[in-house]
């Protein structure tokens, strides 16, 4: 159907005379009730994996009356009372416009969608806010809103987008580029993030709570006071970010990259950052009572006044890091490497015994009732 009237009306010559030709057939076909995604969905992809020449041939078209529509010019002569809200009608048609040019766009080989973006990424919305506003006017609806329509967003663009306190929460923005965006205060809770960009990206005061930005890229991104409690960081490229204060209890942050992150006064309560890579990390003040810490590297990191009550350090590598005020009480330091000048001298509640299953040597510098009498091993 939609086939038919786009071969019927659109003139890429004089595209938006043709749009207005195409609106009134399209607020008949797609105003009254919107995509869902238990029925529609499903069978609008059967359709276009058997007419894909069909859904290559709407595609341009339909992304130029969507841009068109979203400024609402068709609206009042072709809402037709077509539901007792005519903000309704307009969601029922732009989220299925939406939906549409999604899905034609996944289900492209990569040189079919390098033909109408270079980079092979989806971009229908090119001013920042512009995103951030159909989100809006999809959540203003009653039935239509935006994650109750859970699009896929994955490999779409949204660049340096304004999306301070958007919605997002269970969005599927897998590989998606979020570089540069405005994600503060941002709900992306139990998001899909996995392979996303999101680097230099402000995500302040955000909650990505059950969220999985496994393989992200965060790298310089600001996630001060962000909520990542019981999140999947696992892979992420994380360096130089800046996660202070954030709420990390019971994140997965194994094998992650955090080099020369900002995670002061940040809470890792039962985190796991084995095999992490911490090097030269400010972790000063940051709560990681009972986190996992096995094999990372902490090499340089700024420990100093941090809580690490029960936490498992076995064969980390602090080679030069700073434990001044590091509570140690119950740590485990099995083959945890402080040699090179790693500073335990004004550590608290660590013990003989803890020190003897570490690694240390004479640049180690070791409390001083450490000094008095000890059975320390020195390596060379």
């Amino acid at each position: 159907m939609l086939r038919n009237i786009v071969r019927q009306s659109f003139d890429p010559l004089n595209p938006e005379k043709s749009c207005g030709q195409m609106a009134g057939d399209i607020y008949l076909l797609l105003g009254r009730v919107s995509f869902s995604n238990e029925g529609h969905i499903p069978f609008l992809r059967d359709v276009m994996a058997a007419r894909m020449a069909e859904a290559k041939e709407c595609f341009g078209p339909l992304t130029f009356f969507f841009k068109e529509a979203r400024t609402h010019v068709y609206l009042l002569e072709n809402e037709k009372n077509r539901n007792v809200n005519p903000m309704l009608t307009q969601a029922n048609v732009l989220s299925s416009l939406f939906h549409f040019l999604i899905e034609a766009f996944h289900m492209f080989t990569k040189e079919e969608q390098e033909e109408f973006h270079e980079d092979g990424c989806l971009r229908l919305f090119e001013k920042k806010d512009d995103f951030y506003k159909f989100i809006s006017f999809l959540n203003s609806t009653e039935f239509n809103g935006f994650s109750r329509n859970e699009f896929r967003l994955c490999n779409f663009d949204l660049s340096g987008a304004n999306l301070s306190n958007a919605d997002l929460g269970g969005a599927d923005l897998k590989s998606a580029d979020l570089s540069g965006a405005n994600l503060s205060g941002a709900n992306l809770s139990n998001a899909d993030l996995s392979g996303a960009n999101l680097a230099g990206a402000d995500l302040r005061e955000a909650n990505l709570k059950h969220a999985c930005p496994r393989g992200a890229n965060l790298s310089r991104a600001n996630l001060g006071e962000a909520k990542l409690s019981d999140t999947v960081l696992k892979y992420a490229h994380m360096e130089e970010a800046i996660l202070s204060s954030a709420n990390l209890a019971g994140a997965d942050l194994s094998h992650t990259d955090l080099r020369a992150a900002d995670l002061r006064g940040s809470d890792m309560t039962g985190a796991n950052l084995t095999s992490a890579h911490l090097r030269e990390a400010d972790l000063s003040l940051a709560n990681l009572i009972g986190a996992y810490l096995i094999e990372a590297n902490l090499i340089g990191a700024d420990l100093s006044g941090a809580n690490l009550i029960d936490a498992d350090m076995s064969r980390a590598s602090l080679v030069g890091a700073n434990l001044s005020d590091t509570n140690l009480d119950g740590a485990n330091l099995d083959g945890a490497n402080f040699m090179d000048g790693a500073d335990m001298s004004k550590a608290r509640e660590v013990s003989r015994e803890q020190i003897g299953k570490a690694i240390v040597d004479i640049s180690t510098k070791l409390p001083v009732f450490l000094k008095r009498r000890s059975k320390i091993v020195y390596c060379d």
